[in-house]
């Protein structure tokens, strides 16, 4: 073999060897999205499920801290939205934000959520809040409450037995639920079940 074919198959080999190579990477890389599809959102309070009651005349807008989010792993996610699932009596989700828990003078925090029967605004009171979660749930202090509004839409007793959160993360759109069974009845505390 001719000294100039030999340099160009070997030219050729190389360059195959670079383009089997990078796409080893690629479809490494497009597999580990797919399978991972990024960080997912853990709900830090709580394994098992509660039930919160509450008072609130119907129709009514309250607002009230659901849950602390983190990520299982380092990243950055969307929450895109809050359904409450298997909702009756009119209870809708109608605003929901992350916000950091109001540190207290003795060194610990508290709900930004002081006043209930107000709006998820009202209770803001201009304190930043955001959809994206970057906190991992080895973060502690830095871990967000996730804060919805909600709509009574009637009169009487309204209930959801969880929440669902939709975010987007790695690309595609994931879901976790909150077992936090919600009663709102009326303020006369008249036929209130003790469970969602």
């Amino acid at each position: 073999m001719d000294a100039a074919p030999r340099r160009r198959w070997r030219r050729r080999t190389a360059v195959v060897a670079v383009i089997a190579a990078l796409s080893a990477v690629v479809i490494t890389a497009t597999a580990y999205a797919l399978f991972t599809a990024g960080p997912r959102i853990e709900d830090f309070d709580g394994e098992g499920s509660a039930t919160l009651a509450t008072y609130v005349a119907g129709p009514s807008t309250f607002s009230f801290s659901l849950s602390s989010l983190c990520l299982e792993s380092p990243g950055r996610v969307t929450v895109t939205d809050v359904v409450a699932t298997s909702a009756t009596g009119g209870l809708t989700v109608t605003d929901f934000a992350l916000v950091a828990w109001v540190p207290t003078p003795g060194g610990g925090s508290e709900s930004t959520i002081t006043k209930r029967r107000k709006t998820l605004a009202e209770n803001l009171r201009g304190r930043p809040a955001t959809t994206e979660l970057s906190a991992t749930c080895d973060d502690g202090d830095e871990i967000p409450e996730l804060v919805v509004q909600i709509d009574k839409t009637i009169a009487g007793v309204a209930r959801t037995r969880g929440f669902d959160v939709r975010y987007r993360s790695g690309g595609r759109t994931h879901e976790v639920h909150i077992r936090y069974g919600l009663v709102v009845c009326e303020e006369d505390g008249s036929r209130c079940p003790e469970r969602a």
